[in-house]
């Protein structure tokens, strides 16, 4: 089989167009190659997967997942990653679990969904684990356990899951699954970042503002929401963007309050849209033909 390929590689080549130049001038056309080349690792993943071997299997079933070279099937998936999974291939366990938990996916079955992960995660299994506790905070696929999810989120954070510290710190912050504590949220959010977690930067960003669990400052409040609104993070840029507008933690910048406003609420942010409106409606410039909301912010200026 190998040596067939080799030689579907070399006719490939030789049969080529004009579409790709090589060092020596020599034009390949490189698009056979490459059909040739997804259509042999395609039929070497199937007779693989048909002989039962498990990652063979899974590798399948990805293919059918994504539309891979081949068109997207989600019960096809669903067949090869169960048969994976009974190979005992893990991954393929999860990726089966996440297809029917997908609302959206022809073969939804969250009651199984539910089952296989509640199975892995006895098991020790951490993506697994992980899932598991979003689904008990969701309620999806089961009633909302919000203590559940807590003691979840606790015994990975502590084994040093960054998200799920991110996610215990927003239990600690509002008081959901446990009593509400400012300082443990802030300890928690304060892991969370330091290990590399971007969703908690935003809500450091709040402690600080908001002098939870930390001592208020406006300017380190001002770093982190930076830090976010640089990551894209809607809500971050909505407060930076009011960071410049009233000079809190950083000088007073019009024209960065007026990019950072319209960042987000370019992504949908209502409270960006709703302050560029009031700015308008403050200068009286709300015809069609009224300046941007960048021009109002820098009237509002004088």
């Amino acid at each position: 089989m190998r040596r067939i390929f080799y030689y579907c590689i070399i006719l490939a080549v030789a049969a080529s167009g004009c579409s790709k130049t090589s060092g020596v001038g020599m034009s390949i056309n490189i698009k056979p190659f490459q059909e040739i080349y997804r259509e042999y690792f395609k039929t070497t993943d199937e007779q693989k997967a048909k002989k039962g071997d498990p990652d063979a299997q899974f590798k399948l079933g990805q293919k059918y997942q994504y539309g891979d070279g081949v068109q997207a099937n989600d019960s096809e998936a669903v067949q090869w990653f169960s048969k994976s999974y009974k190979g005992g291939n893990t991954n393929a366990a999860l990726a089966l679990s996440h297809i029917y938990l997908d609302k959206n996916s022809q073969a939804k079955n969250e009651k199984e969904g539910i089952n296989i992960l509640n199975k892995l995660a006895e098991k020790g299994n951490t993506d697994a684990q992980r899932s598991y506790a979003a689904c008990l905070y969701n309620g999806q696929g089961m009633q909302k356990d919000k203590l559940g999810a807590f003691k979840w989120y606790l015994f990975l954070a502590d084994k040093g899951d960054r998200n799920a510290q991110f996610y215990l710190g927003h239990c600690y912050l509002h008081g959901v699954g446990t009593i509400k504590n400012e300082n443990e949220a802030f300890k928690w959010l304060n892991q969370a970042a330091a290990n590399g977690e971007t969703k908690a930067e935003y809500s450091l960003g709040r402690c600080y503002a908001k002098g939870l669990g930390v001592i208020q400052d406006d300017k380190a409040a001002f770093q982190w929401y930076e830090l976010a609104a640089n990551r894209g993070t809607p809500k971050a840029q909505y407060e930076l963007g009011e960071c410049y507008l009233t000079g809190k933690g950083v000088y007073k910048d019009i024209k960065q309050a007026s990019y950072w406003l319209e960042k987000a609420s370019a992504q949908g942010n209502g409270k960006a849209k709703n302050r560029i409106t009031e700015i308008r409606s403050q200068t009286n410039e709300t015809s069609p033909s009224s300046p941007t909301s960048s021009d109002l912010l820098q009237i509002s200026e004088h």
